[in-house]
């Protein structure tokens, strides 16, 4: 017994960071500050985004939640490094959609999301609107698709550039529905969408925040939402699935992800605290404002989101030849 009075007084004298963890999370998780890594620049949707939950999470749970931009080489610089870190949960990584189709689309990929990370949460998804000018002549997806094939090769679609969602959702609406657009790659989206509103170019599938505001306002038509379920920013758009190609999903997703071998006592206590995080009434709203709808995804949901992307975007390249070294 004095042996054992012995060994325990010493353990409580340690660091809680030196205890060893056996596999499971230390009491009192989170016990000091937890990093988010994001890995591209300041100011953006996703680093906004980040600090909208990292902020509340802090205040919930008593512990700084500081919020870490690492961009460099689309985003693998700041993936590589948490993939790197303790496996302890202190080491956070923000994940968009474009990781996964980075990963995809590279013959080899420099990072694994599914082995090289376990999933905590998707916070929040931003599907794509597929737009055209109010003279465009189709007033629908069908009725697009209809004349794309009646007139192959004749009507175009605006990207922000190869391999980028906006690129890949229209060549995945080509394999799917069996048409043929051409594309017009461009830097921005704000150029992007200002060519599809004077109708120099057709169509083109535009993020939520880029688009919305002009379809309202009527400068632009929403031809479909590239998701299941119509989107509450503009219900009165049907999504691609209402129209007949629910296999043609465009949607930025944002999600947290922690280092492979985080214990997962220690993962389910981070998913609890963003959960909590995304269903307060002022960061839904925040979340709303910037066109994103919020979501608490389980590990387990966001693990299948991200094998389905992979499968998708990775055979979307293969049918068009996309490799990117």
């Amino acid at each position: 017994m004095k042996r054992f009075a012995i060994a325990f007084a010493i353990a409580a004298l340690l660091p809680a960071g030196l205890l060893p963890a056996a596999g499971h999370a230390q009491a009192g998780y989170p016990s000091k500050q937890i990093t988010i890594v994001v890995p591209f620049g300041a100011g953006g949707g996703t680093d906004v985004l980040t600090r909208i939950v990292g902020a509340r999470i802090s205040e919930q749970v008593g512990q700084p939640v500081i919020v870490e931009n690492k961009p460099g080489a689309s985003g693998i610089i700041g993936t590589n490094q948490v993939a790197k870190a303790p496996a302890d949960g202190y080491t956070v990584l923000m994940v968009p959609s474009l990781l996964a189709i980075g990963q995809a689309i590279r013959p080899k990929p420099p990072y694994d999301l599914q082995k090289d990370f376990a999933s905590v949460s998707i916070i929040g998804e931003t599907p794509f609107v597929l737009i055209s000018s109010p003279d465009f002549a189709a007033k629908s997806l069908p009725d697009l698709v209809r004349l794309a094939k009646a007139q192959p090769g004749k009507f175009s679609y605006a990207s922000t550039g190869q391999g980028s969602t906006a690129h890949l959702a229209v060549e995945l609406l080509k394999n799917t529905a069996g048409i043929d657009l051409l594309h017009v790659p461009m830097s921005r989206e704000p150029e992007a969408v200002t060519e599809v509103m004077t109708g120099r170019i057709d169509v083109m599938f535009a993020s939520l925040q880029a688009a919305s505001a002009h379809v309202k306002a009527g400068k632009l038509r929403g031809l479909a939402v590239g998701s299941q379920k119509r989107v509450s920013v503009l219900p009165d758009v049907p999504s691609t699935a209402e129209a007949g190609y629910a296999a043609v999903q465009a949607v930025s997703w944002y999600g947290l992800m922690v280092p492979a071998g985080t214990p997962a006592d220690t993962v389910s206590k981070l998913h609890g605290e963003v959960a909590k995080a995304i269903a307060a009434p002022d960061v839904a709203k925040r979340f709303l404002d910037m066109g994103t709808e919020p979501s608490a995804l389980t590990p387990k949901e966001m693990d299948a989101v991200i094998a389905a992307e992979l499968v998708r975007w990775k055979n979307t390249a293969d049918a068009i030849g996309l490799k990117v070294e």
